[in-house]
């Protein structure tokens, strides 16, 4: 049992996995993660003089500020943080930096923070539905969440240079334990940005999932990326002056292809259901659907005889017909049976309206496959195959019925 329980598991993931690959593709995230670069880039310079800035004026010193900072900048642009440090550290200690100043920094956050929103958006699929001034407001506050997600790391990363000489001069066997604060501290960073930028509430799974696979991504591409540029010092070289500026860059718009990817795997998880279903409403009408290994947790198997709903009940799902059949009953006429590969209840589903019909189960052995709401209007959504399939088959049975009438 617990090794078809591990092979049921593996098979799943590596599902969700495929298809978080084909909707990373279909989603453009390439161009997506460029747009994100060029945001990104325009607003790392700010956010780290804000960060700069604030944490000067209240009690820590500005050199502990500027290497807690400088440890955040080699952490996320490797080869690229000391030409980026410099002029940050050069503009904060120009005494110009008053309330509007900052105000005007935190401005000019409020476009990338928007543009990771409406990345995040077209991966969980999400209808803008929200007016303009409430969309601004909610970049506003990405923008803000965004500052205080760094100026926390920064913290973060000064008190752990303190508080690890202490303790590595006290116990040297510390330091080889240290290694993993890194990680947890980019993990959590990560899970808070996924919380604070995804358009939906994700659930712990979904989000632990997709931080954790973006965290080891992350792990993964820079020593790739810092590699190349030791094998290749020239790259860039076309760009002359500008060689910092182009490698940064590249390396924002490779960092976003990893988050992009993370988030399709948290959006995949979350739809997983209806990956699972889906396969049943792809086909030619009339003909039993391809069959997901997965739908067990959604076959439910009924005696024959036994009313699966009255005419006037509330309709919250539908039903695929895996093996079997139904009638369709009106004041306790059949004026129609049902096979498999034919589903039936979206109607009422789809409408919040009352059955039209009373179903029976007709033959022995009919297993039928319960489709929420929700999962169903995910198909819809996100498959237009679905979408022409399913309104061939509506258009095939009001074909039948006006033949009939």
């Amino acid at each position: 049992m617990k090794r078809k329980n591990f092979r049921e598991t593996m098979s799943l993931s590596w599902l969700i996995f495929v298809e978080s690959i084909k909707s990373f593709i279909n989603n453009d995230s390439y161009q997506t993660a460029a747009n994100l670069a060029y945001y990104g880039f325009f607003s790392l310079i700010p956010l780290l003089l804000l960060v700069v800035i604030l944490l000067s004026n209240l009690t820590l010193s500005s050199e502990q500020v500027l290497k807690g900072t400088q440890t955040l900048a080699e952490e996320i642009m490797p080869q690229s943080s000391e030409v980026l440090l410099k002029e940050i550290s050069t503009l904060a200690a120009k005494r110009i930096w008053g309330l509007y100043s900052m105000i005007a920094l935190l401005w000019i956050i409020i476009p990338f923070a928007s543009a990771l929103r409406s990345a995040f958006a077209q991966v969980f699929k999400m209808e803008q539905t929200i007016g303009f001034v409430k969309e601004y407001l909610l970049s506003v506050v990405a923008a803000f969440a965004l500052l205080v997600l760094f100026l926390v790391l920064v913290i973060t990363r000064i008190v752990y240079s303190i508080v690890l000489v202490n303790i590595v001069a006290a116990f040297p066997i510390v330091q080889y334990a240290a290694t993993v604060v890194p990680v947890a501290v980019s993990l959590l960073f990560v899970g808070f940005f996924f919380f604070v930028f995804c358009p939906v509430k994700l659930t712990k799974q979904e989000l632990v999932i997709g931080s954790l696979i973006t965290t080891i991504l992350f792990f993964v591409i820079r020593p790739i990326f810092v590699m190349i540029l030791r094998i290749n010092p020239d790259f860039g070289y076309a760009f002359g002056s500008l060689k910092a500026i182009f490698v940064l860059t590249v390396w924002v718009y490779y960092s976003f292809l990893v988050v992009l990817f993370g988030s399709e795997v948290m959006a995949n998880i979350r739809r997983r259901d209806a990956l699972l279903v889906r396969g049943l409403f792809l086909g030619r009408a009339g003909v039993p659907k391809k069959r997901s290994p997965f739908l067990a947790k959604f076959v439910r198997a009924y005696d024959v005889d036994t009313i699966l709903f009255e005419k006037g009940d509330p309709g919250g799902e539908m039903f695929y017909i895996l093996s079997g059949s139904v009638a369709v009953k009106n004041n306790g006429a059949t004026i129609r049976t049902l096979g498999a590969g034919d589903y039936f209840g979206e109607m009422a589903m789809l409408l919040n309206e009352p059955r039209t019909a009373t179903i029976a189960i007709a033959s022995p052995g009919t297993q039928l496959v319960a489709v929420s709401q929700n999962n169903f209007e995910t198909l819809l959504r996100e498959n237009p195959a679905i979408v022409r399939s399913i309104l061939k088959d509506m258009a095939l049975r009001l074909k039948a019925t006006t033949q009939q009438l």
